[in-house]
């Protein structure tokens, strides 16, 4: 198998290509490589060139997007924390409103026992922006919230991206070629499992 010696990375290439053809316009007679096919080489690297950095803008966007959704739920699961202590402040309130809301009655109402890990995570993404997480729930009874949390693109940390009850998860609104990461932990009331294995779409 011949070698191949064009760099392998996107950015590097297109430097790489640039010079190449603005060295071989400078020597074509010598190379005997016509000006209308270099031309057209510029034309399509040109347009390499803007889907080139689309890319990278929309990652960019993604990183973002998944930093401020990761944010606003740590608020929001704050507030929401806030809540339930005021609402068991509440004298006579029955203890049944409380499980209506989804909220626990009481520190000890699921027991002491945390949750099961998750188990055989998997995820699948389709070219329309859909990363498909399915895993499972390892003996969890219904009622057990899941938690999903991912590091898209180049993110270093992970952030929770949303909480479902069922054992699937479709994440919506994704670039596809863009790394993601997932991981999930099951949470009943104040007790949390671990997290379960990752899992890798575009890696």
């Amino acid at each position: 198998m011949a070698k191949t010696f064009y760099p392998p990375n996107d950015a590097e290439f297109a430097v790489w290509l640039a010079i190449l053809l603005n060295k071989a316009s400078l020597n074509k007679t010598t190379l005997q490589v016509t000006e209308e096919r270099l031309t057209a080489l510029n034309e399509k690297l040109g347009t390499f060139n803007e889907h080139l950095a689309l890319k990278q803008q929309r990652k960019e966007e993604a990183i973002a997007q998944t930093t401020l959704v990761g944010n606003m739920r740590k608020d929001l699961n704050r507030e929401v924390g806030l809540l339930n202590t005021g609402f068991k402040g509440i004298d006579g309130l029955p203890p049944n409103l409380l499980e209506e809301l989804g909220l626990s009655v009481n520190e000890g109402s699921f027991g002491t026992t945390p949750p099961a890990v998750p188990l055989d995570l998997v995820v699948m993404g389709t070219s329309d922006g859909v990363n498909s997480l399915k895993w499972k729930r390892n003996g969890n009874r219904q009622g057990t919230t899941f938690l999903i949390e991912a590091k898209i693109g180049e993110a270093s940390d992970w952030t929770i991206i949303d909480a479902v009850t069922g054992a699937t998860y479709k994440h919506k609104n994704q670039t596809p070629g863009v790394k993601a990461q997932y991981r999930v932990k099951a949470k009943r009331g104040e007790l949390e499992s671990g997290a379960s294995n990752s899992a890798v779409v575009y890696g």
